[in-house]
């Protein structure tokens, strides 16, 4: 096994990172941190730390995986964590680190899904777990402002990783459905040279209704966006069948 394993979670929120984080964190090599850059800091750290971090945050992350006593060390990164991820990025694959791309192809069901956990504050379940009992409303241009930021973030993610190696995790393909864990794991762990084990996570959908069950003016949304430039995330989307 090679040693010194470093690895990057790349994405944005809602793309099923966190339930990534979780089937990695159950290799016996892997330790897996979350949101370094944006969870632990509060304060003054988040004032005066947290800036310069964000600027450069590779000596950071080399720090981090120093400490790490285990033979593989990987963190997630968006593009808010720092401030110039096009650069950040191929600075760490020269320095040997693997970039892990994971993204959602249901834009829309990936920005309701944000919208959702942004509004009630209710970001993920374990299976067993029973979710809030709630019918909220967003307000249509709060969806749209987002639409158009992570959909410049996907363009800007495509562009960099152009340049760069990488694998590309779906979360359509690979994480929704516990069923194709098995084959997603064999991916994840040949790009990381680690021996095959079986990864598993606890995680469930957030949400076991329908978006247009939980959201009080779903469709005012939906008609919003179907009248928007962002029309085409709609196209042979799940619409209101999608769940978070």
């Amino acid at each position: 096994m090679p040693a010194g394993i470093r690895f990057i979670i790349f994405g944005q929120a809602r793309s099923g990172s966190t339930l990534l984080v979780d089937l990695l964190n159950t290799h016996p090599d892997i330790h897996c941190d979350g949101e370094i850059l944006h969870d632990p800091w509060k304060g003054w750290q988040r004032r005066h730390i947290m800036p310069h971090l964000r600027r450069h945050p590779v000596p950071f992350f080399i720090l981090k995986a120093a400490l790490c006593r285990h033979p593989a060390y990987g963190l997630k990164l968006f593009f808010d964590h720092c401030s110039d991820p096009g650069r950040v990025l191929p600075d760490l694959v020269r320095r040997g680190w693997l970039i892990l791309y994971v993204q959602r192809r249901d834009l829309f069901a990936q920005v309701i899904s944000y919208a959702m956990a942004r509004s009630t504050h209710y970001w993920h379940r374990k299976s067993g777990q029973q979710h809030p009992s709630t019918t909220i409303s967003i307000p249509a241009g709060k969806v749209l402002n987002n639409l158009t930021i992570f959909a410049a973030h996907e363009e800007q993610a495509r562009n960099i990783l152009a340049r760069i190696p990488h694998l590309e995790i779906t979360y359509e393909d690979d994480l929704q459905d516990s069923a194709s864990w098995g084959q997603t794991s064999g991916r994840l762990l040949d790009y990381l040279h680690l021996p095959h084990a079986p990864l598993r996570s606890p995680r469930v959908t957030t949400w076991d209704r329908p978006y247009a069950e939980l959201i009080a003016n779903y469709e005012q949304i939906v008609a919003a966006v179907r009248s928007s430039p962002h029309a085409w995330v709609l196209d042979g989307q799940w619409g209101a069948e999608s769940q978070a």
